[in-house]
């Protein structure tokens, strides 16, 4: 079998298969400078970002307005957040 990845190509066999990884033995020895430049670079993880959603006036009565209004601008609301 050839192995190909980009302009590296080289012979080797399959020596083992798990699933859907498997191990090659090539018939050459690689220098690692020459395989690593040819695995991408990772991409950066995508940190999950956190907020709480803010209160509108949309959709709400005005009942519903003014005890949203006490809370957020209440002295004591600052003693208790997220209650």
């Amino acid at each position: 079998m050839v192995f190909c990845r980009n302009d590296l190509c080289t012979r080797g066999r399959v020596v083992w298969v798990n699933g859907s990884y498997a191990g090659i033995a090539f018939d050459a020895k690689l220098e690692p400078a020459e395989v690593l430049r040819h695995i991408p670079a990772p991409r950066p993880k995508i940190q999950p970002r956190y907020w709480r959603p803010g209160l509108t006036q949309r959709n709400m009565n005005d009942d519903q307005r003014r005890l949203a209004e006490s809370w957020v601008w209440s002295p004591s609301s600052m003693s208790r957040l997220g209650e």
